[in-house]
């Protein structure tokens, strides 16, 4: 059937697909010929001089034989056809899919993809470029409104900022807490829970007079730089005066009879008293209290640039940027990586092809073995037939008295015709697609270059299509700033 194409293209596989191997088998003859009692019915008959000489048709013994096998020969032949026919309708799905090999389509569908994502991400990209124009746009105008020469001091990493803070609490609460030990029943575990809430106060005030406060002497309008004059004055009296109502409580609790009203006391000698401590361990109390402070103060200070709101500014303008710069690099590598993608879809379609004539061949090769199958089993069953047929024949001459009939001397012939494909049509559908495989293998290093040439040269156009993003950005900025006609914030 297609012996001639396979041998030329280098055989077939011989991975037969499951269920092509014949199932059926032929009825031993002798088995049958017990089980009919040929033997037995053929003397009978013979001593009766039957069938008759002048007879041409089988009798119904012989009828029952040849019966039992052409029941093999019919199973058989049904399922060898049905197997035929699904092979070659098998054979010609995958023939009628050669269309699908042209490569020609990848570097075309590459090409297409690249500028739908150029297409996808130009609306972003240019409204990203117009957030980083209007925040640079933002920057100088604080810049020049404020009336500012430098540079914004760079924020301090948040992992320093609260890692300072948490030694200044820590070290505080540790000097706060021996300090307490003796002026509470609780002993070392219960200065330190004061301690805590304490310490937690005052580095907190001190923070937040240096990062709130103190910072509005550097503005330019003159009433927030007295603002922050007499707050910053305002905030370290405060700070002096916590630290030393806690000298001045650390001093109460010595005495155990002013426990219960150890706060009024406090107040009481805060106002009449003010620097009257008089313990060395709360003036130590009171000095410490005042380092960590002064240390709080400016760790809030110099979290960012002194000058107010200057760094807020200049951090929106930086997020603009690089929010621009990052979906800038994200799509430059998405083009980037559709080389790739069109690289490896000629690989998977050379790939397919490969494992498609392999299905070929086998799908061919299966309907043969069938094929073959069957005219085995016919072949072995009209032998078999005839075997059992001639037993009943020798036996009923041999009892006869006159002459049998001449049928007798014909053999029985069984219905072992099948209807199958035309193997030629197989052999043409073969030959067709190995010369579409062929082509399609070598035109897969031209398809592999060709996407690389195209996405190198969507590589190269993307630097000017990203300024023509950025043209087209600056023309809508420009647009909305006329349209808004905003009142600037920072104006003094």
């Amino acid at each position: 059937m297609f012996g001639g194409f396979l041998r030329r293209n280098g055989g077939p596989s011989r991975d037969v697909p499951q269920g092509v191997e014949p199932r059926y088998r032929v009825p031993d003859p002798e088995k049958v010929s017990r089980q009919l009692d040929v033997v037995r019915i053929a003397t009978r008959q013979g001593a009766n001089d039957l069938p008759n000489e002048a007879d041409t048709a089988l009798d119904s013994t012989q009828r029952r034989v040849t019966d039992t096998y052409q029941r093999v020969v019919d199973d058989a032949r049904e399922d060898a056809e049905r197997v035929l026919f699904e092979q070659h309708l098998n054979v010609q799905r995958i023939a009628a899919q050669q269309n699908t090999s042209d490569l020609g389509d990848i570097p075309a569908t590459i090409r297409a993809r690249a500028m739908q994502t150029r297409v996808n991400a130009a609306e972003e990209l240019r409204q990203l470029w117009v957030d980083r124009l209007e925040a640079f746009d933002d920057f100088h105008k604080f810049k020049e409104v404020n009336r500012l020469t430098h540079l914004p001091v760079p924020a301090r990493n948040p992992i320093a900022l609260f890692g300072g803070v948490f030694v200044m609490l820590s070290v505080e609460t540790g000097f706060n807490a021996y300090f307490f030990r003796l002026a509470t029943d609780l002993g070392l575990l219960g200065g330190a829970v004061r301690a805590f809430f304490i310490t937690g106060v005052n580095v907190a005030a001190a923070c937040l007079i240096g990062w709130l406060v103190i910072r509005n002497i550097h503005h330019v309008q003159l009433p927030r730089r007295l603002a922050g004059y007499i707050g910053g004055l305002l905030g370290l009296a405060l700070i002096v005066a916590f630290n030393l109502a806690v000298a001045h409580y650390r001093d109460v609790l010595d005495n155990q009879s002013f426990w219960d009203k150890a706060l009024q006391m406090v107040i009481e000698r805060l106002l009449s008293r003010f620097f009257g401590v008089t313990n060395f361990d709360s003036w130590l109390l009171f000095l410490v209290g005042i380092m960590i402070a002064i240390a709080a103060l400016q760790t809030g200070y110099f979290a960012e640039d002194p000058y107010p709101g200057y760094s807020a500014v200049y951090r929106r303008y930086l997020a603009t940027e690089t929010a621009f710069e990052d979906a800038r690099k994200q799509l430059q590598t998405e083009i980037s990586d559709l080389a790739e993608d069109g690289v490896d879809e000629v690989d998977q379609r050379v790939t397919y092809w490969d494992r498609s004539m392999e299905s070929l061949d086998q799908a061919r090769y299966a309907a043969e073995i069938r094929r073959r199958a069957f005219d085995r089993l016919a072949s072995e069953s009209q032998s078999a037939c005839n075997v059992v047929v001639n037993d009943y024949r020798d036996a009923n001459r041999a009892s006869r008295r006159t002459a049998a009939p001449p049928y007798f001397n014909q053999p029985v012939d069984l219905d072992i015709q099948i209807k199958q494909p035309d193997p030629k049509i197989a052999d043409a559908l073969g030959a067709e697609l190995w010369t579409v495989i062929g082509a399609t293998k070598r035109a897969a290093p031209g398809a592999k270059v060709e996407v690389e040439q195209i996405v190198a040269a969507e590589i190269d156009a993307f630097s000017t299509w990203v300024a023509g993003i950025k043209a087209q950005a600056e023309t809508l900025a420009s647009e909305n700033r006329r349209k808004r006609d905003r009142v600037d914030p920072y104006a003094i």
